[in-house]
């Protein structure tokens, strides 16, 4: 199957000229000039952390989703929760999706005409994706934990350079 420009292959990371001091800025290297990106990839990995051993489990993206609207739109978010709720659990995942859509069209969680859920939802696999090819997150058995792949790669780059500089290897 052939993927789109939304699920690129490779993962680039601008390098700066000084390291970010703080998660935001290290995203803001990871989805440049994407705000919203940066913002859903902040709130997933503080959530996957918050989890520890327990692990975010891959079904609970449309709460999550729900909670992330919640930031701007809590009214909204509060009656699209009070629906899952009710919902998860007694329909398909399919009719709940379905229902959360029409009762976020429903309450004008529209922008430019798209359903906020939606947009977010497309987002969010996204930035999922991107997280789990930078080996910020991985999943095993349904669940995201946080992963320490990313940070030893980042500091295996910086000893080469050091190491190549003073000589030491090719």
């Amino acid at each position: 199957m052939k993927m789109g420009k939304a699920y690129p292959r490779k993962v680039k990371i601008v390098v700066p000229r000084y390291p970010p001091d703080r998660l935001e800025g290290l995203l803001e290297l990871i989805f440049p000039d994407h705000p919203l990106r940066q913002e859903l990839a902040k709130a997933f990995l503080e959530e996957v952390r918050e989890r520890g051993k327990e692990g975010l489990s891959e079904e609970e993206w449309i709460p999550f989703i729900i909670r992330f609207m919640g930031r701007e739109h809590p009214k909204e978010a509060q009656a699209l929760m009070e629906l899952y709720d009710s919902l998860e659990g007694r329909v398909s995942r399919t009719r709940l999706q379905e229902e959360i859509v029409r009762k976020a069209k429903e309450l004008g969680l529209v922008e430019d005409g798209s359903n906020l859920f939606n947009v977010i939802r497309g987002q969010y696999v996204i930035v999922v994706k991107v997280l789990r090819r930078l080996g910020m997150v991985y999943k095993k058995e349904g669940f995201y934990y946080t992963s320490p792949h990313f940070g030893e790669v980042l500091e295996s780059i910086g000893r080469l350079w050091k190491d190549w500089r003073a000589g030491l290897v090719d």
